[in-house]
């Protein structure tokens, strides 16, 4: 809740080095499966004719003219209709009778004489279960005066889909030395190296161009590859030729062949990252230490994007996007630290020092087409005369601070902090940099007063509280407080122009977090049970927020960034763990941990405090919430016509003699545009957390760790989607979707299959589920061999093990993960974790650890 994260590095124990060998492998899969989807033809061809039917019937025409309709356009994608034609049937029939049912005669599979078509399972083309394997070795060791910790390491994670692969080198060492009684050298040096292979195709969420879209999304009638007339998948030139609306169908143009272009577009993306530290440790007289550290990182990055000739950058001979960048940056810290007793029961720690950060980032990008070799992507193979374009940039960031701190006990029961520092960011202008930050804080080590030393089953129980302030300066760009212009030069009259990019304000200041904390910890029964309990109270001020403001006003992107307003958290945080058994040869024991906070907004901008600021799908008001849902409201289905419902807020009715009255409830609406957004609440959770067990016994080792979430709520775009609430042909189709209202189905909450495409991706709050979900995230089971048997030949250790990462998520619905948002952020047109990008992986590895 304070947000303190206190870091320890590895280091050797006195003693002979110890080497220790882990090695690793095992299997990556898909964790979170597909949305339940019509996955049959023939239903999907039934219920694209009903809504052929629906569409035409229910705008005023006859029985006669709606089945003629269906019957013309089912394989007309200009018309609304699917495109392709996968069923023989015989000559004179219909695929579609008028009950909405497959022609019993239809066989699966069809050929025009030069093609043929059949449908392909293409999330199952797509995902495929990959290899993984890591090794890691490590040195340690350490006599009286020197202490040394040395690790190497390699990990090839494979990827879910084709063309995608992560691979990394690490290196470790951390050396101590101590030169004189009053002198010690500290040193870590890190270095990695890592290459990433992603998918070439990577479009935006909802793009026929994202793999992960197009492979969820797809209708379950379409062909992947394009199939000679007998039937075998055709080849060029000793590569698959895959159906991209290339034979005598074409698809509709909400789905394309990102599978295709996966397959041929390379995306390589390497990264080194060397991060050194140095610093001393002086100690000139007693109970005064002197620490000056210095860490630097430097960190270069290259990318290059292929998008080949034979996939998304056919039409241009090929394309080539090279990325070259370098981070650098520089963290010094001076401190003086001084310890010192009076009469042996009063302590005082006093310390001050100075900090100093500084952020270094350029970038060099060019793009070009038109690729000799067209699996080379370098520029230098790319031979575009028209479309070469470069650029490059170097951006700066500075932190510094005064730090200082008080710290007091009593005998080793009361104790007494108290802190202050002073800190300035370059992202705010001269005279607003300077931000002055405190705390104060205070103990009770209750389990050492005499009135306790008889209260046997009470190991250790200490009171707690705390109050201070924090300062944030992070609004996303390096230079908020600035106006930014971008400049062109005009070669026709060899003049420069300056256009405004991005309006900055000179009076953005440090937002400020204060915190109140109270709480204990405690160990009881032998330590049998042990926990922690804190109550907390967050007030952040002058928030920092990019504020929309009318394009008209001269300002490029529509937002300014101000300190708009105040807000609250308070909650609470509860860990405990304990013992259930603990003999010399058996332990098992257990931990859980429980979360709750609430989020309210105090104050606003005066120019919006009114209103609030109001989102496509969210409200800031004073006295809502950051999470307060703001959604047009569901009322249900006309049972009449089948079309869907929704609220529509009435503020007032006037009747024929000009009376007004207010009604006493709003009223509903088929017009989609009438319908009003409400306040839905929020959807924060009430409760989250983790629980898990361990077990040793007689050199066996079993631990189960799992997490969830309660009370929350998660907007599921993705199936919205999948309910067609805007027209989707040749998507597919949830299986929800068959509960759909018909004339013989009316009692059902799931609008006729035509009744509801006026929505389109717009937030509406059918589509806001529960967020609980129960995740197990780690299971693992070892054994380690006894000593005295690996002795015998030269070991010190021996353990194997299997584990299982990310096993598994039980969530509100199927496909969906809600563990990585609080639920706003899926009311943009949909979710995209689960359906438009990588989710998570499931990793299952067995492995064997030496020691020697």
């Amino acid at each position: 809740a304070n947000g303190v994260i206190i870091i320890t590095t590895k280091k050797g124990k006195a003693g002979d080095a110890t080497v220790k060998l882990d090695a690793r492998f095992g299997s990556n899969s898909r964790l979170i499966p597909q949305y339940d989807v019509i996955d049959d033809p023939a239903t999907y061809y039934e219920l694209a004719y009903r809504r052929l039917f629906g569409s035409y019937y229910y705008s005023g025409h006859t029985l006669a003219e709606s089945y003629a309709f269906a019957d013309k356009n089912l394989y007309d994608e200009k018309n609304g209709g699917l495109g392709y034609k996968v069923y023989t049937i015989p000559d004179g029939q219909k695929l579609i009778g008028t009950n909405f049912k497959l022609n019993p005669n239809a066989k699966l599979g069809y050929s025009d004489g030069e093609y043929y078509y059949i449908p392909d399972d293409w999330y199952k083309e797509t995902f495929h279960n990959s290899f993984r394997k890591e090794y890691n070795m490590s040195v340690s060791g350490a006599n009286d005066r020197f202490n040394y910790y040395g690790s190497v390491g390699y990990l090839d994670d494979g990827g879910i889909i084709s063309n995608s692969r992560f691979q990394r080198y690490t290196g470790l060492i951390n050396a101590d030395y101590q030169v004189k009684k009053w002198m010690k050298v500290v040193s870590s040096f890190n270095y990695t190296h890592s290459n990433s292979q992603t998918n070439g195709s990577n479009g935006s969420w909802g793009s026929s161009g994202n793999v992960f879209y197009v492979a969820n999304n797809m209708g379950p009638i379409y062909p992947l590859y394009v199939r000679n007339a007998d039937g075998t998948i055709k080849t060029e030139n000793g590569r698959t030729i895959y159906d991209s609306n290339n034979t005598n169908f074409m698809r509709p143009a909400t789905v394309g062949n990102a599978i295709r272009d996966n397959e041929y577009d390379h995306d390589e993306y390497l990264k080194d990252v060397i991060t050194g530290k140095g610093g001393v440790i002086l100690t000139p007289v007693k109970g005064l230490t002197l620490t000056a550290n210095v860490s630097m990182t430097n960190s270069t990055s290259r990318e290059v994007e292929l998008g080949s000739i034979f996939g998304s950058s056919a039409s241009v001979d090929g394309s080539s996007y090279v990325y070259s960048g370098r981070m650098f940056t520089v963290n010094q810290q001076y401190l003086a630290n001084y310890k010192f007793h009076i009469a042996d029961v009063h302590n005082f720690e006093l310390l001050g020092g100075y900090e100093q950060y500084k952020y270094t980032t350029q970038s060099l990008w060019g793009a070009n087409n038109h690729l000799f070799d067209p699996l080379n992507g370098e520029l230098d193979n790319a031979g575009g005369t028209k479309s070469k374009q470069l650029g490059s940039s170097t951006s700066q960031y500075m932190t510094e601070g005064f730090l200082s701190r008080v710290q007091y006990d009593y005998d080793g029961k009361y104790f007494l902090s108290a802190s202050y520092r002073r800190d300035a960011s370059s992202r705010f202008a001269k005279g607003h940099r300077w931000g002055n930050f405190w705390s104060f804080g205070g103990a009770w080590l209750i389990s050492k007063e005499d009135f306790m030393q008889n209260v046997g089953w009470v190991d250790m129980l200490k009171l707690k509280v705390s109050y201070g302030q924090q300062g944030n300066d992070n609004l996303g760009g390096l230079f908020p407080y600035s106006d930014q212009y971008q400049h062109k030069y005009n070669e026709d009259t060899n003049e420069y122009s300056l256009s405004l990019s991005y309006k900055g304000n000179e009076n953005l200041t440090w937002e400020t977090s204060k915190s109140f904390n109270a709480g204990f910890d405690f160990e009881l029964f032998n330590s049998y049970l042990n926990g922690s309990f804190e109550v907390f109270s967050r007030k952040t001020e002058d928030l920092l927020y990019s504020k929309n403001v009318p394009y008209s006003a001269g300002n490029p992107t529509g937002v300014i960034p101000v300190n708009v307003g105040s807000i609250r958290n308070n909650g609470f945080e509860l860990s405990l763990d304990g013992t259930v058994i603990r003999t010399k040869n058996l332990f098992w024991g257990w931990n859980v941990n429980l979360s709750h906070y609430t989020n309210k907004i105090l104050s606003l901008d005066e120019s919006v405090s009114e209103k609030g600021i109001r989102g496509s799908n969210f409200i800031y008001t004073v006295g809502g919430s950051l999470y307060q849902a703001y959604l047009r409201k569901y009322a249900g289905v006309d049972k009449e016509t089948g079309q869907g419902l929704y609220w529509k807020h009435i503020d007032e009715v006037k009747d024929a003699d000009g009376n007004v009255t207010t009604p006493e409830s709003d009223e509903t609406t088929t017009v989609f545009s009438d319908a009003t957004q409400y306040d839905v609440g929020t959807v924060l959770p009430k409760l989250y957390g983790g629980f898990g067990t361990s077990l040793n016994a007689y050199g066996f080792d079993f631990s189960v760790q799992c997490s969830f979430q309660l009370g929350g709520k998660y907007y599921d775009g993705s199936y919205q989607q999948l309910m067609w609430t805007q027209d989707q042909t040749g998507s597919a189709w949830h299986r929800d979707a068959l509960k759909a209202w018909t004339p013989e189905n009316t009692d059902t909450d799931v609008p006729r299959l035509d009744g509801d495409t006026q929505v389109a991706q717009t937030a509406v709050d059918r589509f806001l589920i529960s967020s609980n979900y129960l995740s197990i995230n780690n299971v693992t089971f070892g054994y380690t061999f006894p000593r005295s048997l690996v002795e015998k030949v030269a070991l010190k250790g021996v353990r194997v093990y299997v584990a299982g990462e990310n096993l598994a998520v039980f969530s509100a619905r199927q496909g969906v993960d809600p563990r990585f948002s609080m639920g706003i952020g899926g009311m943009t047109g949909g979710s995209g974790i689960n359906t438009s990008g990588y989710s998570a992986m499931r990793t299952i590895t067995g492995g064997i650890t030496l020691t020697f």
